[in-house]
């Protein structure tokens, strides 16, 4: 639903399978849903595939992927490019990465002409959809000139109003300004820095920031891009929140609450329930010990993990578990798999038995306990 409703362009794939994509990004590639939907996002939309393959090396490997850039083809074979930023999602019930997908054709486009042809910078500058400012190197503080797409970005009625403006006073974070200024520093560019911006009519909003050194009536300067990606930002932390609401929600809940990783089946949360189960003082505790350690038989656990790994559900497993003190107790353990601090994450509602399963054993103990009658009372019965 936050991707239906997002400008942002994105798509929500699994393993090279396509699941969904969004309006936005249908209109990015001019293709229809018919004739993308059932698609894979695979070469026939790179114009590169070293930047293809190295864009699914990146997914195996589980590396952060934030602002790729890679050469893209459309459907009537025109190419743009493309900054990707990829985050790990549960999709309709399944594991899958959501892809953020920015038209950056217009930067990449001005920077080459300048490169090409210095002369024609202002004409660029001021034609460019990208929010443009320049620098002096000797000053970074002050810009020396505005386009008037960064004016309207920052919501000011005149650029003039804009270099009035010190830098520092359109950050949010001022830090933010000052780590990019170190970063151009030591590297010489900056490139896709994602900097929270200030106007001031008190809104934010979110800028991903490049920078190209050029000559500037004869003085060394620096050029900074500046795109709007607010609406990616924003997408993002409604799918944090969501995260941040399901713990809360697990936190109250008076079942025994776990969340496992995937990868290395170490806990990553317990709420009060558990800790409480486990006679354990603080989750802490928990997340550092194995979760073997909790267990009476290994076999169980390898069986109910088993289970988990073959794709079946586990509902109601029994098991009969370790306190911390050394008692042991019974649980009825019941796993799901979702996403959780952005990992694939596998959630397990713990639930003691041990009273029920106390009862049973005394009915069957009672029954071993009871003696048929002999032939010998049976006949004088009669």
């Amino acid at each position: 639903s936050t991707q239906s409703r997002s400008s942002a362009a994105s798509d929500v794939y699994k393993r090279q399978q396509r699941l969904f994509i969004n309006d936005a990004l249908l209109e990015m590639f001019k293709y229809d849903k018919t004739n993308l939907i059932t698609k894979a996002p695979g070469p026939h939309t790179w114009a590169i595939p070293s930047e293809y393959e190295d864009f699914l090396l990146r997914i195996e490997q589980d590396e952060k992927i934030n602002n790729m850039e890679a050469l893209r083809y459309r459907n009537d074979g025109s190419t743009w490019n493309c900054a990707l930023s990829v985050q790990e999602i549960e999709f309709e019930g399944q594991q899958a990465h959501v892809c953020w997908h920015l038209d950056i054709t217009a930067r990449i486009s001005a920077e080459l002409a300048i490169r090409e042809n210095e002369k024609m910078l202002l004409q660029i500058f001021q034609q460019t959809p990208i929010g443009a400012s320049i620098s002096l190197v000797k000053n970074l503080n002050k810009r020396v000139l505005v386009n008037d797409a960064l004016v309207k970005m920052y919501n000011v009625p005149t650029g003039q109003t804009l270099l009035e403006l010190d830098i520092f006073n359109t950050c949010v974070n001022a830090n933010d300004f000052r780590r990019s200024i170190d970063i151009l520093e030591n590297f010489g560019l900056i490139e896709n820095y994602e900097g929270l911006s200030l106007r001031p009519d008190g809104s934010h909003w979110w800028a991903l920031i490049s920078s190209q050194s050029i000559k500037f009536e004869g003085e060394a300067a620096i050029i900074f891009w500046h795109i709007d990606i607010s609406e990616r930002k924003f997408a993002e932390e409604q799918l944090a929140e969501q995260e941040f609401m399901l713990r809360n929600v697990l936190d109250s809940s008076p079942l025994g609450i776990g969340i496992v990783e995937q990868a290395t089946n170490k806990r990553l949360f317990a709420n009060g329930a558990l800790c409480k189960m486990l006679r354990v003082d603080s989750m802490d505790s928990l997340l550092q010990d194995d979760i073997a350690d909790t267990w009476a038989d290994a076999k169980s656990l390898d069986e109910m993990r088993a289970l988990v790994v073959s794709g079946q559900d586990v509902k109601d497993f029994e098991a009969e578990r370790i306190r911390a003190d050394g008692s042991t107790w019974w649980c009825l353990v019941s796993i799901q798999n979702i996403q959780f601090d952005g990992k694939p994450a596998r959630v397990a509602w713990c639930n003691d038995f041990s009273e029920r399963k106390k009862m049973e054993q005394a009915l069957v103990d009672s029954c071993l306990l009871y003696t048929s009658p002999s032939p010998r009372d049976r006949q004088k019965s009669r």
